[in-house]
């Protein structure tokens, strides 16, 4: 729900069912803001418990720890939160797996070079000696 120039603009929130829950529709009508029946005339007698047994209901459908539209939300970002937990893990495992393998490679390039770098100094050597005969 936002507020802008005193009118009150709903719209759905990532894909929140909350405005239906409510019972509200569209943009306001002047002071009016327009939504679902709550109770219908028939049956607003004492027996049904009145506009405030069903406004009541509503609330409890939004609020129910078990089964309302807040705990719903909780749950679903929740495990949202936890696939995105178990991603990151996965990817720091494969980072590290990769970090491993190139270190291994650059020790393995390493000790290759020094052995070209020796190779290189005897035939130098090997040069030197021919030369000098």
């Amino acid at each position: 729900m936002l507020l802008s120039n005193n009118w009150f603009l709903f719209s759905a929130l990532s894909g929140s069912q909350a405005l239906l829950d409510l019972r509200l529709t569209g943009t306001p009508s002047g002071n009016i803001l327009s939504g679902g029946q709550i109770i219908s005339s028939s049956n607003s007698n004492a027996t049904s418990g009145g506009i405030g047994y069903a406004v009541e209901a509503l609330m409890n459908k939004l609020v129910d720890p078990v089964s309302g539209v807040i705990t719903r939300e909780n749950k679903t970002l929740d495990s949202r939160n936890k696939d995105f937990t178990d991603r990151i893990d996965q990817l720091d495992k494969l980072l590290t797996s990769k970090r491993t393998r190139l270190e291994t490679q650059f020790a393995n390039l390493e000790s290759v070079l020094a052995g070209l770098q020796s190779q290189q100094a005897a035939l130098g050597q090997i040069q030197n000696i021919s030369a000098s005969k």
